[in-house]
């Protein structure tokens, strides 16, 4: 097995952790949870190589959506396509591939934890810190 294969392994092992934290409702888990599993998931999709463009451009998916909009909770589970498509587009294999499979992974399992208004707003707060976090850890344009 390559040091990158094990890279691989772990960084599924951390998402699986994310995903089981982020429980069925996302504003039930309370904001410094929050903020923690979003430093931690930053810090898997900047390992990843997503790129700043990336994951900003689905942040600005997300921004459009209005949490006191009746049908908010639909739109972000309708985030799935756009994250799907970026998984698609990236190809087979390489950086690109599991770097838009990482993203899918990770806010699928928060875009599953939306249930209503509030869940959005959680969802949008958690989405932000994200790409504040893949920031912080060294996320540019790659």
């Amino acid at each position: 097995m390559t040091l990158k294969q094990d890279d691989r392994r772990g960084s599924e092992s951390e998402i699986n952790d994310i995903r089981k934290r982020l429980g069925s409702r996302l504003s039930q888990i309370s904001v410094k949870d929050r903020v923690e599993i979003a430093e931690k998931a930053g810090r898997i999709l900047f390992e990843n190589k997503l790129s700043t463009s990336q994951i900003r451009n689905f942040l600005q998916e997300v921004s459009r959506i209005r949490p006191e909009d009746a049908d908010a909770p639909d739109a972000i589970h309708y985030l799935r396509v756009p994250l799907a498509y970026a998984v698609g587009r990236a190809g087979e294999g390489g950086r690109t591939e599991e770097a838009a499979r990482a993203a899918h992974d990770l806010f699928a399992s928060a875009i599953d934890a939306v249930k209503d208004s509030e869940d959005v707003k959680a969802f949008v707060e958690f989405v932000q810190a994200v790409v504040a976090y893949h920031r912080y850890h060294g996320g540019k344009n790659n």
